[in-house]
């Protein structure tokens, strides 16, 4: 796993907004498959920043 520190700020971003979004998403619908597709793709953003040869400097 990736220190916290060496992630970079996108990365928190997208991750808040990823919650964010499933969050609005679960309360309009009322539907717990969101939860499992947030689950999904939260984890495969972290794992985006595990991968080998990922570049942790921001975004430009």
């Amino acid at each position: 796993m990736v220190a916290p520190s060496s992630r970079t700020p996108a990365s928190a971003l997208e991750l808040n907004g990823i919650m964010l979004a499933t969050d609005a998403s679960f309360v309009l619908h009322d539907d717990p498959a969101v939860l499992d597709l947030a689950r999904q793709v939260v984890r495969r953003r972290l794992r985006r920043d595990t991968a080998p040869g990922h570049d942790s400097a921001p975004e430009s």
